[in-house]
């Protein structure tokens, strides 16, 4: 019960932040700093979508779309876009953490990256990246992933 106060308590201060901020959400390094948070030291993958709106500005805190088991969290299509639907977002970034540490994607977190992608050009909600985090801290370096900045994307 204490870790989903936290939890909560942590997902109320970015809902704040966003309000009072409305941050840009517009290059990879931004979206990890603003899930990291939400899942740096977690022992299983969590898979995030941040709703943004027409300049690439958050409309929300993160939403989490999937809590996995251990090593993966598999990922519905719908859950992303209906998140997205609902929040108005015109454009998304999808976010997940690897507690391995490793951020280099899976074959099968390229293959989720690509259907989302897809699903996305057919609804008008584009995917502008998807950011794997490790467990290093930023100033350690290669603590994210970018599918974009890696041509994936």
């Amino acid at each position: 019960m204490k870790k989903s106060n936290e939890y909560e308590k942590l997902i109320a201060q970015c809902e704040a932040y966003v309000a009072e901020k409305k941050p840009s959400c517009n290059n990879p390094a931004m979206a990890a700093r603003v899930v990291a948070p939400l899942v740096f030291g977690k022992a299983q993958e969590a898979f995030y979508m941040l709703p943004l709106d027409a300049m690439h500005k958050l409309i929300k805190a993160p939403i989490m779309v999937t809590l996995g088991v251990g090593t993966s969290a598999p990922v519905g299509i719908k859950e992303v876009f209906r998140y997205a639907i609902l929040s108005g977002a015109e454009s998304i970034i999808v976010a997940h953490n690897h507690p391995s540490g490793d951020v280099h994607p899976s074959s099968a977190d390229v293959e989720t990256t690509r259907t989302l992608v897809d699903a996305g050009k057919l609804i008008g909600i584009k995917v502008l990246d998807h950011v794997i985090i490790g467990n290093k801290t930023e100033q350690d370096g290669n603590w994210f992933y970018s599918m974009r900045e890696a041509g994936i994307i």
